[in-house]
């Protein structure tokens, strides 16, 4: 039984790495390219699953993903029952990183028509439902459904805030929400689809926490606390990022953190701490190319945090 369901792409991502970002119509050499497997989805599941926690993965993808891909989800303890095959191609990303930032190109594939097809539910029994990248319709259902059966409902969808949300759907979602996860960037776009004043007013929706990753700032929480007279206020809690080793590549660190967050979870213990066990895992999956190869297991998650004079 999964303790953990996740929603969301499963991809081959395509890291191309750039001394420049080109102008318009302008051509510049790159310093290489790689080809890795990568999604939201899978890369948030291959996480928690190399942490030992129980986790399913609901894709869908087309005729032509790899066989080697899914093995290896299956290898790495991933259950693989909701990676759904249709009749098309599957998703694909295109990443270009540059001194100046990460641009991306995304072909959305038969996830593009998620919306046509039938729902695919988290089985019973499931505590966590993480919904990440996909069609808000589709999501907003598998929301509905996680709510109605008693599961608790992380809300997280990156990148395609930018253009697949209106305010209508991410209204809805929000209020389906107990946990939603972001960047900085992320967090200013939901300001400006919603027409808040300021990041707190998210809580508005009835979400429990909003969690906001900063890269090498660290991350916060912002949450409902009380006062010493009992009346409501806004909670902000600062982690710190951990200090990787060496930068290689920072494709996925935000799956990263959200895996080690629910290891956190599944191991009992609170937003705050389970955060902290997120930076770490980020920490690690900097150090090697691409979002899935480097991640790591238990006792390298143990390691870095004695490094940092840590152990919860």
């Amino acid at each position: 039984m999964a303790f953990l369901a996740v929603y969301g792409h499963a991809i081959m991502d395509t890291i191309i790495e750039s001394p420049k970002a080109p102008e318009n119509e302008e051509f510049t050499g790159i310093d290489g390219y790689y080809i890795r497997y990568g999604g939201t989805g899978a890369n948030i599941a291959m996480a928690v699953a190399r942490l030992g926690v129980p986790v399913a993965l609901h894709a869908f993808v087309g005729t032509d993903f790899p066989e080697d891909y899914r093995k290896r989800l299956e290898n790495e303890g991933v259950d693989i029952s909701g990676l759904v095959v249709k009749e098309g191609m599957s998703p694909r990303v295109w990443i270009v990183n540059t001194p100046e930032g990460q641009r991306g190109f995304v072909f959305q594939g038969v996830m593009g028509k998620m919306d046509e097809y039938e729902r695919v539910y988290p089985a019973d029994g499931t505590e966590w439902v993480h919904i990440s990248t996909g069609r808000p319709e589709y999501n907003i259902d598998i929301a509905k459904y996680a709510r109605k059966k008693g599961m608790y409902v992380s809300f997280d969808p990156g990148q395609e805030l930018h253009y697949v949300y209106d305010r209508e759907h991410l209204q809805e979602m929000l209020e389906l929400t107990h946990i939603f996860f972001c960047n900085e960037a992320e967090m200013e776009k939901v300001k400006e689809i919603m027409g808040y004043r300021c990041e707190d007013q998210i809580l508005d929706t009835g979400i429990f926490a909003a969690i906001k990753t900063m890269g090498e700032k660290g991350s916060f929480i912002i949450q409902e606390g009380g006062n010493s007279e009992g009346k409501p206020v806004v909670v902000k809690q600062k982690i710190d990022a951990l200090r990787p080793e060496k930068v290689v590549d920072t494709t996925g660190a935000g799956d990263a953190y959200r895996g080690g967050f629910y290891a956190g979870r599944y191991d009992g213990k609170d937003v705050f701490d389970s955060a902290i066990l997120g930076s770490a895992v980020a920490s690690i999956a900097v150090e090697g190319h691409g979002a899935q190869e480097p991640l790591p297991t238990p006792e390298m998650l143990v390691e870095r945090l004695k490094r940092n004079y840590m152990l919860l």
